[in-house]
């Protein structure tokens, strides 16, 4: 399962974990160098992304916790494909975000809106309906 191809121009910090706010260092970490050896195999970017999808989508046990931990310091390998997916997510999460408003149905206007609006017609209709009997009859109101 290919998550999606390496590129070379994307380089990575293996200490990109280890700080706070991993998305607002994105910047420093492109810039940085990456030696060849730690370019991470397919297997473990597919990892990566099995990690990232199970943190991100429910509360992970503690020992899921230990286990990741345990998955991530075995190579500095799934330190960088880890890295690089939490990358590609926060690449893909603001886009998805965006359509996900736009497909929201716009809220309904309230029922009292409605009759405001109703409210500010029905004068003008009941001017309208007597002109259009003023224009037919002039003299109806002599009649009665």
């Amino acid at each position: 399962m290919r998550i999606f191809p390496p590129h070379s121009f994307i380089r990575m910090d293996v200490n990109y974990l280890a700080e706070p706010n991993a998305a607002k260092s994105l910047k420093r970490i492109r810039g940085t160098a990456m030696a060849a050896s730690v370019e991470p195999s397919e297997k473990q970017r597919d990892d990566a992304a099995l990690w990232l999808v199970r943190r991100t989508n429910r509360s992970i046990s503690p020992a899921e916790e230990i286990e990741f931990s345990e998955w991530l310091d075995a190579d500095p390998r799934h330190r960088v494909a880890y890295a690089e997916i939490q990358d590609l997510w926060v690449c893909l999460e603001e886009p998805a975000q965006r359509l996900a408003e736009r497909a929201l149905p716009s809220p309904r206007p309230s029922v009292a809106s409605r009759l405001r609006k109703v409210g500010l017609f029905a004068p003008v209709i009941a001017i309208v309906a007597l002109l259009f009997i003023w224009f037919i009859d002039p003299w109806i109101v002599q009649k009665w």
